[in-house]
């Protein structure tokens, strides 16, 4: 079917309307965008903004499917042989660069992503590389990758309102929770020197998913 001047004038009406939203609520939170501002800055009617969006979480879950598009290409280029962590440090690194400094739009994001838990491609990746990765304890790999994203956008919310310092460093945690589980220093005198530790041959790493491993994530998370 052909494209007409209306459909390519009814894109752009929404493209400016996506971009605009996005936009405002960057600057003012989901709850607190305004859609009449949103429509003047676009220059159109609110009719307009409710043809495309029926209400603002329709616009976070485009923005949603944008970043599962670019994980899922994030993903595509790794190599066969890499592994699960390999993929988990992929996915991150893309949201990282996704959301930059933007914490308005992040809780947005984790907020709709939550309520909702779109299936897409980029989960459906994931799980090709746990089944794939000889490392990962054969559990159920949909559940494992659901737990996973799961904690990955609570840590996501958890930056967005001042949680954590840096997001980059919060997922960096996540996968070492997921790769090894909760990590406790050895207890020894405040101030005294860390005893030498003659080197080890490294061990093979494994993935730990029991319900009692991922309440304890969530708790080093928010400690």
């Amino acid at each position: 079917m052909r494209e007409t001047d209306r459909d390519r004038q009814r894109e752009a009406t929404r493209r400016r309307l996506y971009e605009e939203s996005i936009a405002e609520i960057a600057r003012e939170g989901l709850e607190a965008a305004s859609v009449d501002r949103i429509t003047k800055a676009a220059g159109t009617s609110r009719t307009a903004y409710y043809f495309h969006f029926p209400h603002k979480e329709s616009v976070i879950e485009m923005l949603n499917q944008r970043l599962g598009n670019e994980v899922s290409a994030a993903l595509g280029e790794l190599p066969a042989e890499a592994g699960f962590d390999d993929a988990l440090k992929a996915a991150n690194a893309v949201i990282v660069r996704f959301f930059g400094e933007g914490r308005l739009l992040a809780s947005a994001a984790a907020t709709v992503w939550l309520s909702t838990r779109p299936v897409d491609r980029a989960r459906a990746l994931l799980i090709a590389r746990v089944l794939r990765d000889h490392r990962v304890v054969p559990l159920d790999a949909e559940e494992l990758v659901d737990r996973l994203l799961i904690m990955q956008w609570m840590t996501v919310l958890g930056w967005s309102v001042g949680q954590h310092e840096s997001l980059a460093e919060s997922l960096t945690v996540l996968i070492e929770l997921m790769l090894h589980g909760v990590r406790r220093p050895s207890a020894r005198a405040p101030g005294a020197p860390t005893p030498h530790q003659p080197p080890r041959a490294p061990a093979a790493r494994r993935v730990f998913t029991t319900s009692r491993t991922v309440k304890q994530m969530g708790e080093a998370l928010h400690a």
